[in-house]
Formats: structure tokens, C-alpha cells, sequence
């Protein structure tokens, strides 16, 4: 896991491995069906994904007015293009929330 210089996004981090060690440590029962655990770590991902909504709008005001160096620029682009990739492959994966 990547965690940021500054501690940002930390506390979400935490949310999703608490929510994890939870799901495990509850030792879901899947005969039975799913368990709450599972179900509130499936719906607990929206947190994290409302949070990332503003980041592009946030890029295309970084370049427009010109925020920072190029450099970190460029790495705030390829943070954001991350994200909104991780974003699209827990939507691929029906990640992102839970679907009967």
C-alpha cells in the first residue's frame, strides 16, 4: 500500500483496512449467505469514490492557472489518472457498493 508523504487520505485507508480485518475477522458465513460485514465494507467504497470527484476538476485548474512546478503537476495528473483507473476497475469488478 502507497501512503501518501503528507498523511493525506490516512484516515480513509484506515476505514477500508479496519473494514477488511473486520469482514476476515468476523469470519463471514458465505453458505448462508453474505454477511452485514461484507455488505457495509462493499457500501463503505463510496466514501473514498465521492471523495475523488473533484480531483480532475481540480487538474484542469492546476494547469489552467498554474499551481505548483511542472513537475508536480505531472505527478498530480498521473495520481488522478491512477485513481480513476482504480475507480473504474472496482466499478468493473462491482466493487462499488453492494448489488443483489
Amino acid at each position: 500500500m502507497i501512503l501518501p508523504a503528507n498523511g493525506e487520505g490516512s484516515s480513509v485507508q484506515a476505514i477500508g483496512v479496519l473494514n477488511a480485518i473486520g469482514a476476515i475477522g468476523g469470519r463471514p458465513n458465505f453458505v448462508w449467505g453474505i454477511g452485514p460485514e461484507i455488505v457495509s465494507a462493499l457500501n463503505a467504497i463510496f466514501l473514498p469514490v465521492l471523495l475523488c470527484i473533484p480531483l480532475p476538476i481540480f487538474t484542469v485548474l492546476a494547469w489552467k492557472n498554474g499551481w505548483w512546478k511542472t513537475g508536480t503537476r505531472i505527478h498530480f495528473t498521473l495520481l488522478n489518472l491512477a485513481v480513476l483507473g482504480v475507480i473504474w476497475w472496482a466499478h468493473y469488478w462491482n466493487l462499488l457498493g453492494f448489488k443483489m
